[in-house]
């Protein structure tokens, strides 16, 4: 479970790559450019690269159903994560202290680089982060630059309740047919990875379809034994001022699968 959740950690965090705006207290569509096929990026990690736009912070309530097999059943493990991380300047990659940072009344772990994590699952403490339909109550104790604040990013969860496919047939592409499947969406990420092969595209929420090319798929691996895994991963951004600083506050969920790769 560790692995999918720093999995889903780094997705959550790469969507700061498509701010390039900031507005007061409201609801923005960010507008994803769907990206032109090109070969899996391969690196020593197996997450994508998180690349940081002109926000000075992100919060992001990430809620995760990863469909699986245990003992011969199939189940769905759900997983809340709570990510956060406030930059040096706007649009920067290093991070800043911004004292305690809680969401729902239960407190992130600060880790060493500044940024904020917290994770809850079933037969941890907390099992949950109290995300429900809306509730994502936040507060930022404050530090040096980042000015201490509370808001209530109280606005539906992204849901995708399609079918992702527990086969990938690099010859033939990958088409995922989401048309009244997806819900609460601003963009919608697509996001595949084996071992060191990693490989994201972004949609438009309001998509009927989601698709890899041939091309796309090339680089991966043949896997007979579900070890790649498959996400498709809705999201939507509100951007809030809080003094002269301003913040993306994220609602993402996350839709995984072991998947196959012939």
């Amino acid at each position: 479970m560790k692995r999918i959740t720093n999995i889903s950690l780094c997705v959550c965090l790469a969507l700061v790559s498509t701010f390039t705006s900031c507005k007061k207290d409201e609801e923005v569509t960010p507008t994803p450019t769907p990206t032109t096929p090109t070969t899996p990026t391969t690196t020593t990690t197996s997450t994508p690269s998180p690349k940081v736009g002109s926000v000075d912070g992100v919060l992001v309530s990430l809620r995760i159903d990863m469909n699986t097999v245990t003992a011969g059943y199939p189940i769905t493990l759900t997983t809340e994560n709570a990510v956060a991380s406030f930059f040096t300047s706007t649009g920067a990659t290093t991070f800043v202290d911004a004292g305690t940072v809680s969401v729902n009344s239960i407190n992130l772990e600060k880790q060493t680089n500044y940024t904020y994590y917290k994770t809850a699952t079933t037969g941890m403490t907390p099992a949950d982060m109290g995300f429900n339909s809306t509730n994502s109550s936040w507060s930022v104790g404050g530090a040096g630059s980042v000015p201490a604040f509370n808001y209530d990013h109280n606005v539906p969860f992204p849901k995708f309740t399609g079918t992702i496919p527990e086969n990938v047939t690099r010859s033939s592409g990958l088409s995922i047919s989401v048309g009244g499947d997806i819900t609460n969406a601003d963009s919608i990420i697509l996001f595949m990875v084996k071992d060191s092969v990693s490989l994201t595209r972004t949609f438009s929420g309001n998509a009927t379809s989601i698709s890899l090319s041939a091309s796309d798929l090339s680089a991966f691996p043949a896997v007979t034994d579900k070890s790649a895994i498959l996400e498709i991963v809705p999201y939507r951004v509100t951007m809030k001022a809080q003094g002269a600083k301003n913040y993306a506050f994220i609602k993402e969920y996350a839709a995984v699968r072991m998947v196959n790769i012939n």
